[in-house]
């Protein structure tokens, strides 16, 4: 009589050809996801070396948002980053969880323009580009286009700022807090931010600059 005898399970890996689970390297590249710290917009996606250091970062965002190293101040949740250990900080959390490293980002920029006509270049959306004549204190419009520059102190969710506007669609938008020495009971005509814009929802990046335009 011949027996048979039934395995229901390997008691070493190694004997059932099995090899032993091994765990995996941590990835050599991080997806970095960058936000506005004012309204929640995206700003940036980029990815970056694990040892990256914040220069590197900063010199990324700068290619993907055009916003200059010298006018981000980049936050991990109420952490200011300020030296590479506070990126290799947040590059450790994301690791321990969702392996994205996401940061909020403020954007400061020295004085706005209170020119007469002003050049808006490099949106994402052709269109909204153009030279732009000052109308009132708080609009300008497009050159031969349809689109205006406005100003809202108060009158959305959103703070006081400039939206671009097409067909009074709002494409893309910068929060007066860019300006360093600007606050919300500030007199006078409020000036318009040359840097610093972001994309309203989903519109195409990437964001445009404003340049004055000199009068001869």
């Amino acid at each position: 009589r011949i027996e048979f005898k039934l395995h229901t399970g390997c008691p070493l890996q190694a004997d059932c050809g099995v090899p032993p689970a091994m765990s995996l390297p941590p990835p050599t590249a991080l997806p970095v996801n960058v936000v506005s710290a004012v309204t929640g917009n995206p700003v940036a996606s980029v990815e970056i070396p694990r040892s990256a250091g914040l220069r590197l970062l900063k010199e990324e965002i700068k290619r993907a948002s055009g916003t200059q190293i010298s006018q981000q101040v980049l936050l991990s949740g109420v952490h200011k980053l300020q030296e590479d250990v506070d990126l290799q900080d947040a590059i450790a959390r994301a690791l321990s969880s969702s392996g994205q490293v996401d940061l909020q980002m403020l954007t400061v920029e020295g004085q706005g323009t209170l020119a007469e006509r002003v050049c808006v270049d490099g949106a994402g959306l052709p269109e909204v580009n153009g030279t732009y004549k000052k109308e009132t204190r708080t609009r300008y419009r497009q050159e031969g286009g349809s689109c205006i520059l406005q100003y809202h102190a108060d009158a959305t969710s959103w703070p006081p700022g400039w939206y671009l506007q097409q067909w009074r669609m709002c494409s893309y938008y910068v929060p007066m807090s860019v300006l360093e020495d600007w606050t919300s009971d500030a007199l006078g005509d409020p000036q318009l931010p040359k840097q610093g814009w972001e994309a309203y929802q989903h519109v195409r990046m990437p964001v445009p600059v404003v340049t004055p335009v000199s009068e001869e």
